[in-house]
């Protein structure tokens, strides 16, 4: 019987592990103006919401316009009304002239986790087709970016005793610890049931 409560513990904890490991998210859930937003009135502001908490010494939020000169007020980061602090905002100088606009983010999680990127938006039909473009080209940008392997996050060859091994990303750690109390717990019950039934 405890060996039975011992593996069904074992295996909460293992489910628990795993569910935090995959729920552990980086990505923009929204942003107003959205991203690709072809407006017709200027916003006043610029807001970003994520997933989790976001550090706010370490996270950063600008507007840039076509030219590539910063144009916010300066006040960007993470929304301090907002309770969870999984937020931020920028304030946009008004009036806001019609243009091309990119809003560049990068972020910092409570576990040291960061991420960075860029978005458009354009206040005026005028610049529908530059805002077109400046979205395929984010767009592509991405697309390069996650085949080229960041330092410390890519499968790196190392040569061991003439061996190749290939290290793992870091966001299948909390998996393999998973396997490995599962592992260990099984091996513990096993050698005590064999206890049990030689004693």
């Amino acid at each position: 019987m405890k060996v039975r409560v011992i593996l069904v513990l074992a295996l909460c904890l293992s489910v628990q592990v795993v569910a935090m490991a995959s729920a552990h998210s980086l990505t923009l859930l929204k942003s107003e103006p959205a991203a690709g937003a072809l407006l017709k009135t200027a916003p006043t502001q610029v807001d970003l919401w994520f997933a989790e908490e976001v550090v706010s010494q370490a996270s950063t939020l600008y507007v840039t316009n076509r030219a590539g000169d910063v144009i916010d007020v300066g006040d960007g980061g993470v929304n301090l009304d907002d309770p969870q602090h999984a937020s931020m905002r920028v304030t946009l100088p008004a009036p806001l002239p019609h243009d091309l606009y990119t809003v560049h983010w990068q972020i910092q999680l409570l576990d040291g986790d960061a991420s960075a990127a860029t978005f458009a938006f354009a206040v005026g039909e005028e610049y529908g087709a530059a805002l077109s473009q400046a979205v395929q080209a984010i767009s592509a940008a991405e697309v390069a970016e996650e085949r080229t392997p960041a330092v410390g996050d890519e499968d790196q060859s190392l040569l061991l005793n003439d061996v190749a091994v290939t290290s793992l990303p870091l966001t299948t750690l909390p998996i393999l610890v998973a396997v490995v109390v599962l592992v260990v717990v099984a091996g513990v019950i096993g050698h005590l049931d064999w206890k049990r039934r030689t004693s």
